[in-house]
């Protein structure tokens, strides 16, 4: 008999933890470049009693088909020739010398393609589980029967993908105390620099990458299950504090409208959508705050006159509407501030070409919130609201979140600079004509400074 070596990956420790500790059924929630592939295909491999060296059919499931054909060759490059009896190139099958089989499965298209059926497996690996649709319905109508016949066991491994995911609660069922807990289900969570072999360095400018990304940090190098949502924020950004007092800073507004043109032709249809506008400072610590926020379901008439309404209270030096909403409105707003005399300083500002609502959200609301600079007095009456909006978004709070992304997009295009808070008097004046040299001159009379 023919004798040969072979030379698999060596393990790192935590590798070897997980493998010390195992179940029947096993999930490893890993950060990026953990090591989650190499360390199943190999307990594909080379397990006594369970791997395809001593004889057993295994199967590797891989969640997409760029994955499957990485995957694929690299347990070619694995396996010497003199192991390997027959390789079926179509069918994605390795039959070994020693009886043992792997068999290669796509789940690109869900189990439409057989994804096993009819066959029977030792054990069977599903890689990048996360990003497999319907994983739940896959593993119990299709994976989990071919364990059956030999009473095999299962690796689910990937990277999370927040929490509305089936890979998460697979996850949970092998968590101590876990309400989905099940019995014979062991789950692992390590993130990246778990793995030795990696350069500290180069985790260390990964990490500088996902700078405004804190989130996807977490979740890609950390290993975390963020929401996949509200967890585009953290609510723990939001810096509570009492809003000073007599304070008079420079107030820009931002709107979301809701709405369409055929909306704002049926004045009592428009009142079925919610709009939001917030009152955005930066103050003399460079520290941005909300400074107030105004909600409700309006028709083009009523939208109109909140608009105005906002924009008077705080002396707004500008107002950013979204289009295409505001063009419609715009004949409205103009003749109301013609009759009550206010008139203040409107901008359309058309945002197509930002991105969708997340990505609009991450350049422009998640780097102020994230680095701290976020502010908002906690006994506002609509403080509560605004934790939920975040807290729930994309799925709910969309509007608020949108406002959001408006107002500091514009507000990076101008330069706000509001003054320590002080009695002012802008008496009935359009704040946005009042000169910074007025202003000065004002304050050097008062014997006050901006700084």
């Amino acid at each position: 008999m023919t004798e040969c070596e072979i030379c698999l990956p060596e393990l790192h420790s935590g590798q070897v933890k997980i493998l010390g500790e195992k179940c029947r059924y096993n999930v490893l929630a890993m950060g990026r470049r953990w090591g989650k592939t190499v360390l199943t295909l190999i307990n594909l491999i080379d397990d006594q009693d369970f791997g395809a060296l001593n004889g057993y059919p295994v199967a590797w499931y891989a969640a997409t088909s760029k994955i499957f054909d990485e995957v694929w060759r690299l347990c070619l490059q694995i396996l010497p020739r003199e192991i390997i009896a027959r390789t079926d190139t179509q069918k994605h099958r390795i039959e070994l010398v020693t009886g043992g089989v792997i068999d290669f499965w796509s789940l690109d298209g869900g189990d439409t393609g057989g994804a096993g059926r009819g066959r029977k497996y030792r054990r069977v690996a599903i890689d990048e589980a996360a990003l497999v649709r319907d994983m739940l319905n896959i593993w119990s109508r299709t994976i989990r029967p071919t364990l059956i016949d030999l009473e095999g066991d299962a690796w689910f491994a990937s990277t999370p993908r927040g929490l509305n995911n089936d890979f998460y609660k697979l996850w949970c069922r092998g968590q101590n105390g876990n309400p989905d807990q099940m019995k014979g289900w062991k789950s692992w969570q390590m993130p990246t620099d778990t793995n030795p072999h990696l350069s500290r360095k180069e985790l260390e400018e990964m990490k500088a990458e996902y700078a405004g990304r804190p989130l996807d940090y977490r979740q890609e190098m950390l290993a975390e299950f963020v929401e996949d949502a509200g967890q585009i924020f953290d609510l723990n950004w939001i810096n509570e504090l009492p809003t000073p007092k007599n304070w008079r800073p420079a107030v820009y507004e931002a709107w979301d409208l809701a709405g369409t043109k055929q909306d704002f032709k049926e004045e009592e249809k428009g009142r079925g959508c919610e709009s939001v506008g917030g009152a955005l400072v930066k103050d003399w610590m460079r520290r941005w705050w909300l400074y107030d926020l105004r909600r409700g379901k309006w028709n083009s008439g009523e939208l109109c006159e909140q608009i105005i309404d906002f924009g008077w209270k705080h002396k707004a030096r500008k107002i950013w509407l979204e289009d295409p909403v505001a063009l419609w409105l715009e004949p409205f707003l103009l003749s109301m501030m013609r009759e009550s005399s206010k008139h203040l300083p409107i901008e359309r500002v058309v945002v197509g070409g930002r991105g969708d609502k997340i990505a609009r959200a991450q350049a422009s609301v998640v780097p102020v919130m994230a680095n701290g600079s976020f502010y908002c007095d906690p006994t506002a009456p609509w403080y509560k609201g605004l934790r939920l909006d975040l807290a729930g978004f994309p799925n709910k709070g969309k509007d608020t979140v949108d406002m959001l992304s408006l107002g500091f997009a514009e507000a990076q295009e101008v330069a706000i600079e509001s003054p320590a808070p002080m009695a002012a008097n802008y008496g009935t004046r359009d704040p946005s004509k009042i000169t910074w040299d007025e202003l000065n001159q004002t304050n050097e009379r008062k014997g006050k400074s901006w700084r």
